[in-house]
């Protein structure tokens, strides 16, 4: 019984240090999973997810942005796709942090959705935002579905062309 105990806790304390770090452009389209050991994902610099690029990430998944001010730049597709049981949460970064936790840019929103997730601040959460002009616009709509977002995180929406 002591040896299994003894087992059970060394499993538990070794994936708990299990961890994942994440930084620069999504050349392919890429799943973050809990599985594996992966979990959590720590922004090491920007995660930038370029046009035709999905970002997944699955149900599980905590993401940390305390390493610095860093963000994940979407111009491709993010689908976020937690469960009442499992949501993804975004956590935290500092009070000091300029960026926002996930930026939507130059994309067709319609093709991108957030479900069941936790955004907790004190950092900005979620912006959908114009590129500079003469560059592609957003387009569509974004579906946020059962999405909180806490502790001074904020979402924003300064433009979008309805396409």
């Amino acid at each position: 019984m002591l040896v299994f105990i003894i087992i059970l806790f060394a499993s538990t304390f070794s994936r708990s240090q299990a961890s994942t770090n994440v930084g620069g452009m999504l050349l392919q389209n890429t799943i973050w999973s809990r599985s594996g050991g992966a979990n959590p994902y720590y922004l090491i610099s920007n995660v930038y997810v370029p046009r035709n690029v999905t970002l997944t990430i699955q149900a599980g998944v905590q993401i940390l942005f305390d390493r610095g001010d860093f963000e994940i730049l979407v111009k491709g597709f993010l689908h976020v796709q937690g469960t009442a049981s499992n949501p993804v949460q975004f956590y935290n970064g500092a009070a000091t942090n300029t960026k926002w936790m996930v930026t939507l840019q130059s994309t067709n929103l319609s093709a991108s959705f957030i479900n069941n997730a936790i955004f907790t601040g004190p950092q900005k959460g979620l912006q959908i935002t114009t590129a500079l002009a003469g560059l592609p616009q957003n387009t569509g709509v974004l579906v946020v579905q059962n999405t909180v977002f806490l502790e001074n995180t904020s979402i924003e929406s300064n433009a979008y062309k309805n396409g």
